[in-house]
């Protein structure tokens, strides 16, 4: 089976050594190997050719969103592309792995692979509030990837006003004014802490008795490889 991910990483890399962490928008380097990313700034990386004639015949970066909120950006440099892109953001959590040689003009994206439209996948998750208790929407051991949530609808089942409280570890993502119609949708408007880490928990439930309501929620997320 071929390597992905970190192994794929650790075999090209060997052991990494020049690792830096930005809090500013920054023009990486050559030398540089893994680039940890702590806020909303854009890594700018260097044109491939001005490697030529230097020992850099081919480059693997290794970019990682430290960040709890803020999206980050890597961006190719003039002339030089990135997966086909010309900048890819990413999301709290997330990492970007990738390599090309000097005489090329696009770099490869290795990690997330298979690679997913847009790098992410969307995944949906359905469940039904049990009157004021809390009913995990993934189950008891929590999420099994880094992720975002990017939408929240809540589906009365019946004519009861309640609020749908949807919360995960980090705290209340959103609080959704249940319809008195059966089948009434109703979105979030605003999604306060959508973050979601490898175990956290995700609750809908419901503020009264009998107002009950069927809750969709989106997580987008990096694609998935067989060693994570």
């Amino acid at each position: 089976m071929p390597k992905t991910g970190i192994s794929l990483f650790s075999s090209l890399a060997a052991h990494f050594r020049a690792v830096v962490r930005k809090a500013a928008a920054y023009t990486v380097l050559a030398t540089d190997e893994k680039i940890e990313i702590n806020g909303t700034y854009t890594m700018t990386l260097p044109v491939l050719s001005t490697m030529q004639g230097t020992t850099m015949s081919k480059k693997l970066y290794w970019f990682k969103n430290v960040h709890a909120t803020s999206l980050a950006t890597i961006a190719a440099g003039t002339g030089n592309t990135l997966g086909g892109r010309t900048s890819i953001g990413l999301k709290p959590g997330e990492s970007l792995i990738i390599s090309a040689y000097n005489t090329a003009t696009n770099w490869d994206i290795l990690w997330p692979s298979p690679m997913a439209p847009g790098i992410r996948n969307f995944v949906t998750l359905i469940a039904e509030t049990n009157d004021t208790t809390a009913v995990n929407v993934i189950d008891a051991t929590g999420c099994p990837v880094v992720g975002q949530i990017v939408s929240v609808v809540s589906y009365a089942l019946n004519a009861t006003a309640a609020n749908i409280l949807v919360k995960n570890t980090n705290g209340t993502v959103c609080t959704i004014a249940k319809g008195t119609s059966a089948g009434g949708a109703v979105s979030a408007t605003d999604l306060t802490t959508p973050q979601m880490a490898v175990g956290d928990l995700l609750t809908a439930e419901s503020s009264a008795t009998n107002g009950t309501s069927r809750v969709e929620i989106i997580i987008s997320c990096q694609t998935l490889t067989v060693d994570g």
